[in-house]
């Protein structure tokens, strides 16, 4: 009766997930650890204030973990409640509500460290730290947009090499490309990619476009949960915005299994490990 247990657990990160925009706008307010590990010269951080925000996210680093492991366990102890021939309700119901608080705490942790590093802040270090999140994040969805579009062109030209037909104007205008990329005239460059867009006979992606189911979105969330955590804990990033890379266009190709997958096998959740009904 595992497949129980992915309806609860779906039903919990659907749940959560509908107070995601609310939870991104008060996360506005407050500045993440990396942004200023990033920019330590540029917000010209003491060497006091260096110390404390280290000594707060390693603190918080182990605190998470702890938590992590117990969420785990949880979900361990749930599984093996709902495997049973008859599902004790109140058990299952229990440990859901453990799983829950375990999950709520680790949001804690989370805010807790940037309150604590927010006020470690000068009101001028904050202003320019928040200047510094906000660009970043721009700029990692514009670069996603825009390897998004480029992947959905080079699979389109390919097509029509395959077919026989030569695009040479596509192909000339595409060399235009990293010559604006290398500009940082990053607008240019997406008109330019919108323009062979509608040259290929392919519809313009914007906005909400591609329609993201409930579950999907919830695992996504989680999974810039997790990032978020191995930012904060200073891991390797490198495989998770490759994974970010790869789920994007998928989705807007309407491969909607085959990104849901992929971000399971990263999550390590019930559904990557078990396929079967």
């Amino acid at each position: 009766m595992k497949w129980i247990l992915v309806c609860m657990l779906t039903l919990l990160t659907v749940g959560l997930s509908q107070s995601a925009s609310a939870e991104d706008s008060i996360q506005s307010l407050l500045v993440h650890p990396e942004v200023l590990f990033r920019h330590q010269e540029q917000l010209a951080l003491s060497e006091e204030q260096t110390e404390q925000i280290r000594s707060a996210v390693e603190e918080a680093r182990e605190e998470s973990q702890e938590l992590q492991q117990q969420g785990k366990e949880q979900i361990g102890k749930l599984a093996e409640t709902l495997s049973a021939d008859q599902v004790d309700e109140t058990a299952a119901l229990k440990q859901l509500d453990q799983l829950i608080a375990i999950e709520s705490e680790q949001k804690r942790v989370h805010f807790k460290v940037m309150i604590q590093i927010r006020n470690l802040l000068t009101s001028e270090q904050l202003k320019v730290a928040k200047e510094l999140q906000s660009s970043a994040r721009n700029m990692a969805e514009t670069e996603q947009r825009l390897k998004a579009k480029l992947q959905r062109i080079e699979a389109a030209v390919q097509k029509k090499v395959q077919s026989g037909e030569q695009p040479h104007e596509i192909v000339g205008l595409m060399q235009k490309l990293p010559e604006l990329m290398k500009a940082g005239r990053v607008q240019e460059a997406e008109a330019l990619l919108d323009q062979v867009i509608g040259m290929l006979g392919m519809e313009k992606q914007t906005g909400k476009a591609a329609e993201i189911p409930a579950e999907l979105a919830a695992k996504i969330k989680r999974l810039q949960q997790k990032a978020q955590k191995m930012a904060q804990n200073r891991e390797d990033l490198n495989e998770m915005n490759e994974l970010f890379g790869k789920v994007g266009p998928l989705i807007e190709a309407g491969k909607i299994e085959e990104a849901s997958q992929l971000i399971d096998d990263a999550l390590g959740t019930p559904e990557a490990q078990d396929t079967t009904k």
